[in-house]
């Protein structure tokens, strides 16, 4: 009998201290989740991030390190991943949102992300930073470095004795009948540094966090884009494929001026879907494509569009582009359009981007 009240009591010692000890976990995630989330809310990008990143699945959620110019700390960026759904592995597609989206966003961009892997490529959908970040009101006042004390004949007999000077109660103070004619001098709680120096106090010294605002667009959608290609060959993918939505396209033909040997080699593609070029774009494309470009290139456009189109067209083949195509699609938000825009690109892609074998 005894034995057994003692076993008794000894399950009910671990069951109590299993209980503390799990209770004890879920504090320090419950305390690490909300230290995360008031960081999030500071900034609406990254809120608006994490809020995306909660539905998505564990193995689709990326989070790439990236570094702007002039900027110390690395952030981080989310991009959504879906791997091959097939044995057969033909290359990477990385894809790029329209301005004031996100990277599943739920036209053109996310029926790609899920449809191509169906037929063995792999996809990532990168977050592009917000076109237009919400700015902070503008500063009336100078802002305040140092705190300034005015010294007095009383004062600079006290800092020379080395006297700690306190401050009377509230209730003497208010006991004491005001002398208008002789005010008395300001106190102060002043403390002498240890070797009889005087201190300076720098207000100023926590460094602000760095404005982003100062950042331009383009250059921070570039550190993304620049970022996310650089985890696509960290995953030994040869055969890539840029595709484009909407205004991205500017960005496609900025990260191509800039990597001219890489979107030169064999395995890089180009797909723009609803393109948009500002007209300066257009007078010269081999400012950005080079000349003689050597990818193929697919313009799948709306027919409305027909006009702008052609323009594009001329322009493109002015530069001696020597793989060039435009795929007219009648453009609307229906599962019929995103079935069709993804067989297109599959095809299209299964003659001109031959998979390249992943890790050779």
């Amino acid at each position: 009998m005894q034995k057994t009240v003692l076993l008794l009591a000894l399950i009910s010692l671990i069951s109590v201290l299993n209980s503390a000890f799990a209770e004890t976990e879920k504090e320090a995630d419950v305390n690490e989740m909300s230290n995360s989330e008031r960081a999030a809310y500071l900034d609406p990008e990254q809120k608006n991030q994490q809020a995306l990143a909660n539905t998505l699945k564990d193995y689709e959620t990326v989070w790439l390190e990236v570094n702007y110019p002039d900027i110390p700390d690395a952030r981080k960026v989310l991009a959504i991943a879906s791997p091959s759904l097939i044995a057969e592995k033909k290359g990477a597609v990385l894809l790029l949102h329209d301005t004031e989206q996100h990277a599943d966003w739920p036209e053109v961009i996310r029926p790609l992300r899920k449809n191509l892997p169906k037929s063995g490529w792999y996809t990532l959908s990168v977050n592009l930073p917000d076109e237009t970040r919400a700015r902070a009101p503008e500063r009336v006042l100078e802002a305040k470095e140092f705190d300034q004390v005015v010294m007095n004949a009383s004062l600079k007999n006290n800092l020379d004795s080395g006297i700690r000077i306190k401050n009377e109660p509230e209730e003497k103070e208010a006991s004491e009948p005001v002398d208008n004619e002789n005010p008395k001098e300001p106190t102060a709680d002043i403390e002498q540094s240890d070797d009889g120096e005087s201190v300076d106090i720098d207000l100023a010294a926590e460094k602000a966090d760095p404005d982003l605002n100062k950042i331009p667009y383009a250059i921070r959608s570039l550190s993304h884009i620049e970022k996310a290609y650089e985890y696509l060959q960290s995953q030994n993918y040869e055969n890539v494929v840029l595709v484009a939505y909407g205004q991205s396209t500017e960005l496609a033909f900025q990260y191509i001026k800039a990597h001219q040997a890489e979107a030169n080699s064999p395995g890089f593609t180009l797909i723009l879907i609803e393109p948009f070029l500002p007209q300066a774009y257009l007078l010269d494309l081999s400012e950005w494509l080079g000349e003689g470009f050597k990818a193929p290139i697919l313009e799948i456009i709306d027919r409305s569009d027909a006009e702008e189109a052609e323009n594009r067209k001329y322009a493109v083949l002015r530069t001696g582009a020597e793989q060039y195509r435009q795929i007219f699609l009648n453009i609307n938000n229906n599962e019929i359009f995103d079935e069709n825009l993804s067989r297109r690109v599959r095809a299209w892609l299964d003659t001109n981007a031959p998979g390249l074998e992943v890790g050779r």
